[in-house]
């Protein structure tokens, strides 16, 4: 991401939800941008299956920024300023974050936790590196060997909107979602790509 796309305007060290609160906004920022931004029209990893679809840095870069995201998320501690309706308020919009996005509660830990040494969650790496692993994972009380080859193709086809993700709207129920989270840790900072998105109605 551009630097000029994220504008530091928080003080860090007065943040209500403290410094990992601060960090949490910023990746949700990110994100946000990333998922209202048109696509480019070249991708930089092509899938090898068949598929029409090509990834794009911007692919990458978003699940980069939900890892990091999600990461933070696990070390927020809120101040003595955040009320307990507003931690309410915040527990319920990542909650509607996770629901919308294509990936089972096992797989979505999976690729955010570094202590499985699998992962690498930099975004020239992280499409390659979920690719290339089938980990088995419990999920609703089941082993699955679960392709990680499938959990990209799922991503691609939900941030396009295509497959089985077409006519869903779950790719704007998280972008609602990550701007009431931008909105509770970051007050007045919204991406503009997100702006013009609501503005226009441009579909990205």
């Amino acid at each position: 991401m551009e630097d000029d796309r994220w504008p530091p305007t928080s003080n860090r060290r007065d943040h209500p939800y403290s410094d990992t609160g601060y960090s949490a906004g910023h990746n949700a920022f990110l994100l946000l941008a990333n998922l209202c931004e048109p696509l480019d029209e070249h991708g930089y990893y092509n899938m090898d299956d068949g598929s029409r679809n090509s990834w794009h840095a911007a692919d990458g870069e978003a699940l980069t920024n939900y890892a990091e995201l999600e990461w933070y998320v696990r070390h927020i501690r809120a101040t003595d300023e955040v009320s307990v309706e507003e931690m309410g308020d915040f527990v319920i919009k990542l909650h509607a974050l996770r629901q919308a996005l294509p990936l089972t509660e096992a797989e979505r830990n999976w690729i955010i936790d570094p202590s499985l040494g699998t992962v690498d969650a930099h975004e020239e790496h992280i499409v390659e590196s979920i690719g290339i692993h089938e980990p088995e994972l419990v999920s609703a009380g089941v082993r699955r060997v679960v392709s990680g080859r499938d959990i990209m193709r799922r991503w691609l086809a939900w941030r396009r909107e295509t497959d089985e993700y077409a006519g869903q709207g779950t790719l704007d129920l998280a972008r609602e979602a990550l701007r009431g989270i931008v909105e509770l840790l970051l007050p007045g900072e919204l991406p503009p790509s997100y702006l013009t998105l609501r503005r226009f109605g441009d579909k990205a």
